[in-house]
């Protein structure tokens, strides 16, 4: 399997996010005041944004939505 480029990965991603999904300063502030490392910040980040994705696409599934 090759090795992807993992910074143009995020900004490629980046270019596609709804501005639905983003997060928002308040969630980040939020998640940096309950996490104290980096790791733990970061992979709460993550989870959250799991879980957003899922609840789209779950909606999506359900309601023929379609993302912005």
């Amino acid at each position: 399997m090759a090795r992807i480029n993992v910074m143009n990965a995020i900004e490629e991603a980046r270019k596609n996010i709804s501005s639905r999904y983003d997060i928002s300063f308040h969630t980040l502030v939020e998640i940096t005041e309950k996490y104290p490392t980096k790791y733990q910040i970061a992979s709460a980040a993550f989870c959250l944004g799991y879980g957003q994705g899922l609840k789209a696409a779950k909606a999506e599934k359900i309601n023929g939505e379609k993302g912005e």
